[in-house]
């Protein structure tokens, strides 16, 4: 708290947060619905918290940008649009503004609770480096071993894999945001389940690995 109450300091690290989320709504954008439907269940939960509990929310902002998602993601998993880099930085930043707002309107609640809605793209963009580093392989280099793209090679369906792998991760992190938002004030318990996630993704990640490996 010492650290984060001096400005200089917290701008530099929120602005350092920033770019991961940024780069890390890129990396998970290479399924249809993944990014999008990903983003969209972050303001499904803003809203449903707001109606269960004390949570304040910038509600019109939320639903206008609630619609403007789901038309998005019609288009998108009809593949009449695809949003593209540019598309997910600019969803990234929007979401990222709109997380630092919505805590500053909760400082009650715990800041893993925010954490815990962008953990996903957040760790995609960590793992990817310190994998590609650990390969002695350049980070800012792109390549098909994230988890998602494990995930859809594994399924091995042409026709419905990249929906499939799509739904499979965002009904996880669904299951994430609601039970995050029971302990939304608990820090302990926010930050066990942060580090739940995390196993889960490893253990995921090294045994879709080993299969496709082994076909």
């Amino acid at each position: 708290n010492k650290f984060f109450s001096n400005f200089y300091f917290s701008l530099l690290f929120t602005s350092f947060c920033l770019l991961i989320l940024l780069n890390g709504s890129n990396f998970i954008d290479g399924l249809n619905g993944l990014n999008l439907g990903y983003f969209l269940l972050v303001l499904i939960t803003l809203i449903i918290a707001s109606k269960v509990t004390n949570f304040n929310i910038d509600e019109k902002t939320i639903i206008s940008l609630l619609i403007i998602f789901i038309f998005l993601l019609f288009l998108n998993l009809c593949n009449f649009l695809y949003i593209g880099d540019s598309g997910a930085y600019l969803i990234g930043f929007v979401i990222g503004i709109l997380i630092i707002e919505t805590h500053l309107l909760n400082p009650s609640v715990s800041p893993y609770f925010f954490a815990l809605l962008l953990w996903y793209p957040a760790f995609e963009n960590f793992f990817s480096i310190i994998r590609k580093k650990t390969i002695k392989l350049d980070p800012t280099e792109p390549d098909t071993n994230h988890l998602h793209q494990l995930i859809y090679k594994l399924l091995n369906n042409k026709n419905y894999s990249n929906i499939f792998a799509s739904i499979i991760i965002n009904f996880y992190n669904l299951a994430v945001f609601l039970t995050s938002i029971v302990f939304m004030d608990n820090t302990l318990y926010l930050s066990l389940l942060l580090f739940i996630n995390i196993f889960v993704y490893l253990m995921t990640y090294f045994i879709c690995k080993k299969n496709i490996n082994s076909l």
